[in-house]
């Protein structure tokens, strides 16, 4: 087992609480971790974490519908997406066109959000279960640019990749495919909820399972808002 250094365990602590819906816990151990690369001139790195707080910010915008904790996960993003272009972290890069991708749905640009996740399925080669998620994140972005067709196909066909067997069973873990398989689901039922009420209503309830099995903290409180689309 590779040994990591006290930064990185900060790092997956400050992950680890933004997952249990600790958000302003999250971010000043995101910090921390920013301040101690820097001083170590680890420039490279500095990508990840800026990404990690551009995705809290995002939840908190979610969760208050504050527009300043939008276009704070903006800049962080772009930021973050410079970094990674200077240092051509390749993974980095792709996890930021999809932050950005999810920023433009959040700022009601549909089309803008096709055009980062059609690109971030260009950076993405392995038909695998990050594959799907980056797949029904266009398929909603699709649908909501008017493209309903090629918008459904692509939430369900990157659902159905999430589904299937991975070659290597260890790439991704039990509760991240789990994250993403209810976040396909929550997809579907969000984007069909006006268009086919009664399969919208099933991919919801398909979600809640899944959430409630994996006790997924932040999903859960995804849900419960989505839900109340449906009363």
């Amino acid at each position: 087992m590779t040994d990591i250094s006290p930064t990185q365990q900060k790092h997956h602590q400050a992950e680890q609480l933004r997952e249990d819906n600790k958000p302003y816990q999250a971010l000043e151990l995101y910090q921390q971790v920013i301040n101690e690369l820097m001083q170590a001139h680890q420039f490279k790195k500095l990508a990840g974490p800026l990404q990690g707080m551009s995705l809290t910010y995002k939840h908190l915008f979610y969760r208050t519908n504050n527009q300043c904790f939008l276009i704070i996960a903006n800049s962080l993003v772009d930021a973050s997406l410079k970094l990674a272009d200077k240092f051509r972290a390749q993974f980095r890069l792709t996890v930021g066109h999809s932050l950005k991708g999810d920023i433009y749905l959040a700022q009601a640009k549909p089309k803008l959000a096709v055009e980062s996740f059609q690109l971030l399925n260009e950076l993405h080669q392995s038909n695998d279960s990050l594959k799907g998620r980056y797949l029904y994140h266009l398929g909603s972005a699709q649908y909501q640019a008017g493209d309903k067709n090629q918008g459904k196909k692509n939430m369900v066909d990157g659902l159905k990749l999430i589904q299937q067997p991975q070659e290597n069973q260890d790439k991704y873990d039990e509760k991240t495919t789990d994250t993403w398989l209810s976040g396909a689901y929550m997809t579907l039922a969000k984007n069909l909820k006006d268009d086919k009420p009664s399969l919208a209503r099933e991919y919801l309830n398909q979600a809640r399972e899944i959430i409630d099995r994996s006790q997924l903290v932040v999903r859960k409180e995804q849900l419960d808002e989505l839900a109340k689309l449906f009363e």
